[in-house]
C-alpha cells in the first residue's frame, strides 16, 4: 500500500487558495478600470485596486480557504504584515533576478510571483489564520 503525500485537505485548502487568487485578480482589475474610468487617475486607480485586492483576498481566504473562526482584525494585522512581506520578497526577488542575473523581465517575473505565492499561502496558512 503506497502512504498519501499529500493530503485530501491540503490539496483542497490549495486549490481554494489558488482559486481565490484567480478571482481577486479579476476584481482587483475590475476595480483599477472601474476607478480609471472616473477619474482617470492612475494612481487613485492603482490604490483602488490594492484596496480591493487586499479586502476580497482576506475576506475568502479567511472564511473560505482557511475556514478560520479567529478574531478577525488580529488576523486582518497578520494578513497585511504577511502582504507586506511578500510584496517586499517580490520586489527583492526581482531585482536580483533582472538586476544582477540578467535573466529576462517576464521570466523573472513569473518566478517571483510564483514564490510569493508560496511564501504568501505558507504565512497565511501558518501565521495569520492559523486554526
Amino acid at each position: 500500500m503506497k502512504k498519501q503525500v499529500i493530503s485530501k485537505e491540503y490539496l483542497k485548502e490549495t486549490i481554494k487558495y489558488i482559486i481565490v487568487g484567480l478571482m481577486n485578480t479579476i476584481i482587483a482589475f475590475l476595480a483599477y478600470y472601474i476607478v480609471f474610468s472616473f477619474t482617470t487617475n492612475y494612481l487613485l486607480a492603482l490604490a483602488a485596486l490594492y484596496i480591493a485586492g487586499i479586502l476580497n483576498s482576506f475576506f475568502w481566504n479567511k472564511y473560505w480557504t482557511f475556514e478560520s473562526k479567529g478574531d478577525a482584525k488580529k488576523e486582518f494585522s497578520k494578513f497585511i504584515i504577511v502582504y507586506i512581506i511578500t510584496f517586499i520578497i517580490n520586489y527583492l526577488l526581482l531585482l536580483v533576478l533582472v538586476g544582477k542575473l540578467n535573466l529576462d523581465k517576464s521570466l523573472a517575473g513569473i518566478v517571483s510571483v510564483i514564490i510569493a505565492i508560496v511564501v504568501s499561502y505558507i504565512g497565511n496558512k501558518l501565521w495569520s489564520f492559523r486554526i
